[in-house]
């Protein structure tokens, strides 16, 4: 699932994601978190036994996910049987218990991206799959101050 649904996602990255089904000999399935037909993702969705969700602006995923029902979707995928659940950089972040954190060192960090989704997503929850908190791109030079702010 490109984090940004698939219209809005840059041509090289399907060309990436596409050599490496190409060289795992897998099918993708592209799950767009911003199409208007929410039941066709859906069953996309419900069909795989692998969900990826790719990197970007984790408010707007959150608030993508919410809006289409993939929130929903996604929590009942983690009920199967057998699955896998990756996400990487936002598609981490919307995985955890709440978003705060990433707000928090986006403000806090002057080299990180403030997104202007981060001030209009109110509920900052996330979907709750892992029970603890992610730093997409962690550097101890840089974040070890931030992450001692935000735990006292």
């Amino acid at each position: 699932m490109p984090s940004q649904g698939v219209p809005n996602t840059q041509q090289k990255f399907f060309d990436e994601w596409n050599g490496y089904a190409k060289e795992y000999n897998v099918q993708l399935e592209y799950i767009d978190n911003t199409a208007v037909d929410r039941r066709k993702e859906i069953k996309k969705l419900n069909r795989s036994n692998i969900l990826i969700t790719s990197g970007g602006n984790p408010f707007k995923l959150l608030r993508n996910l919410r809006n289409y029902g993939l929130d929903k979707a996604i929590v009942k995928f983690t009920r199967k049987k057998e699955f896998i659940l990756v996400g990487y950089s936002a598609g981490a972040l919307i995985l955890t218990p709440s978003l705060f954190i990433a707000k928090f060192i986006s403000e806090k960090d002057p080299d990180r991206i403030r997104y202007i989704s981060q001030i209009i997503l109110n509920n900052l929850t996330g979907l709750g799959t892992v029970k603890f908190e992610i730093i997409p791109h962690y550097s101890k030079t840089k974040h070890e101050e931030i992450l001692k702010q935000y735990i006292f």
